[in-house]
């Protein structure tokens, strides 16, 4: 995790300012009210998990909103996994409220109205994530905002641990590790809340959602094998073709379309990594699974408007302005 803002060398006066401003702009914007303005104090730290932001922050007691006017200002469309490490807050949403302790979670839809409240100290770690990569596990999740996790047995305590590793060991992964990671943390929350929620109670049942989980991990897995295909998909899943591109027509594509998506997703993170930028864009492409580079070319452009080589230097120069 990457430290991006501690109070510690902030005069006292500045501190809640400079936190809030930190804050809007890493996690989310919001209203923040500190309990005591002269005696905040708070840190957050970052990391990046194959596109999934993980957050840990802490701070002294405050309440918060995320308004009306917050949410139309709003330019991403994510949810927040919010997974207590220590302290309490109590939340509120959807006129549905829920107390985090150390261990339980819950999620957030940030697109609607919701209160914090701190009375203690806190610490909470935060997986911001893209809405359509839980719905694509879970389906729509309108209903899910504010149901807590407990960590006390079986699937709940197994999610809430694995996410609690996240911090500790995300600097050591690299590329398909990463991303494997990933899908597999939010296997598991797609789960717990399969659980929460009563098999029977959800559209779409448990075993489809584990199915369809494994065929995503099985993707993830093999996007460097240039000659995947999606029977070597279904197949590695232990599914039938047809039923695999069943549970993927429901979120409205197919095992073609994952794989390019999944395929361009990370060959975009890498020409804009700094740690990368001594290999080529062939080399990339390829270790993607990509075998034609004009073909890759033509996908890339189509996917975020620019060459791959236009694309790596506008994102490298301004990074590094």
């Amino acid at each position: 995790m990457k430290p991006v803002f501690s109070t510690d060398s902030v005069h006292p006066r500045d501190r809640f300012e400079y936190w809030h401003d930190v804050a809007c702009k890493k996690i989310i914007g919001h209203e923040a009210k500190p309990k005591n303005r002269l005696k905040f104090e708070a840190s957050i730290e970052c990391a990046d998990l194959a596109g999934i932001e993980l957050i840990v922050f802490e701070n002294a007691p405050m309440e918060a909103a995320v308004t009306v006017r917050n949410i139309a200002r709003a330019r991403d469309n994510c949810l927040l996994i919010c997974r207590q490490i220590k302290g309490t807050v109590r939340l509120e949403q959807n006129s549905r409220q829920a107390v985090l302790e150390a261990g339980r979670f819950t999620v957030i839809d940030p697109r609607r109205p919701y209160t914090a409240d701190f009375p203690v100290q806190s610490k909470m770690l935060i997986v911001k994530i893209p809405r359509r990569l839980l719905e694509q596990r879970y389906g729509h999740t309108a209903e899910i905002s504010m149901r807590v996790v407990e960590r006390d047995s079986g699937i709940g305590e197994l999610t809430s641990d694995h996410l609690a590793l996240l911090p500790r060991h995300v600097s050591a992964l690299d590329g398909s590790t990463a991303a494997a990671v990933g899908s597999h943390a939010l296997d598991l929350v797609a789960l717990s809340l399969s659980k929460l929620s009563g098999d029977d109670a959800h559209p779409r049942s448990f075993a489809r959602k584990m199915a369809l989980a494994k065929v995503r991990t099985v993707i993830e897995n093999r996007l460097s094998e240039p000659a995947l295909t999606p029977s070597d998909v279904a197949a590695g899943a232990g599914i039938s073709l047809r039923y695999a591109q069943s549970l993927l027509a429901e979120d409205e594509t197919s095992i073609a379309r994952l794989i390019q998506e999944r395929r361009l997703r990370h060959c975009e993170r890498a020409l804009v990594s700094p740690t990368q930028q001594r290999r080529t864009i062939s080399e990339i492409a390829f270790a993607w699974g990509f075998a034609d580079l004009t073909h890759f070319g033509r996908l890339f452009k189509k996917r975020y408007g620019l060459s791959p080589r236009q694309y790596r230097r506008n994102r490298l120069s301004a990074g590094s302005r």
